[in-house]
């Protein structure tokens, strides 16, 4: 389903703390601005499972976001690939994710907007852009295609693993923030793990 609001491409490289060019500051400039808020999810929140689950913050739930300081880093890694699914009959141009991992089994070097932080992420198309910002206990994403995401897209994170910690897949979820059009959100997107090795 589609629906009118101001949600854009600029709003959502806000949600990451993304710097904002030019360009797409104008075309915020053409649509209001409003909040966007987080599509449902199935996953209820659990304080204390080590992952930063949709509706919690760090100062709620300060041991979600803690493990990371816990990990010691080993030579080994894992990819993670994940599915983005745009809704029946939409048209996307961006997704707005955040992948929750757990700090005290997986890894990621550099910090926030780090170089590090963006090598470690891959699209499997050649004309999207991805914006990929490290907060400790959550990597958040925006991938935009100015050609259109209508088509499921795979990103991958390649985590350090860190020593003695037994990593499984849901060690990294992934949770939907938004997915837009031009100027509109739509509803009935998705992101799920495809791939753990």
């Amino acid at each position: 389903m589609v629906k009118r609001t101001a949600l854009a491409i600029p709003l959502l490289l806000t949600l990451t703390g993304a710097p904002v060019s030019a360009q797409d500051e104008a075309a915020a400039a053409a649509t209001e601005t409003a909040e966007a808020t987080p599509e449902p999810t199935e996953r209820a929140a659990v304080c204390g499972n080590g992952l930063l689950d949709p509706g919690e913050t760090c100062d709620d739930c300060a041991d979600d976001c803690n493990g990371a300081s816990a990990c010691e880093v080993t030579d080994a890694t894992r990819r993670a690939t994940f599915r983005l699914v745009p809704a029946e009959e939409s048209y996307p141009f961006g997704f707005a994710v955040r992948i929750a991992y757990r700090g005290n089994k997986l890894s990621l070097p550099g910090a926030e907007f780090d170089q590090a932080v963006s090598d470690r992420v891959t699209v499997d198309k050649e004309t999207s852009r991805i914006v990929a910002r490290d907060v400790g206990h959550s990597l958040r994403l925006v991938v935009t295609d100015g050609n259109g995401l209508v088509e499921p897209t795979q990103v991958t994170v390649r985590f350090d693993r860190c020593k003695g910690a037994k990593d499984e897949k849901d060690d990294a979820v992934c949770f939907l923030e938004g997915c837009t059009g031009r100027g509109i959100d739509i509803d009935g997107c998705a992101c799920e793990l495809v791939e753990w090795r």
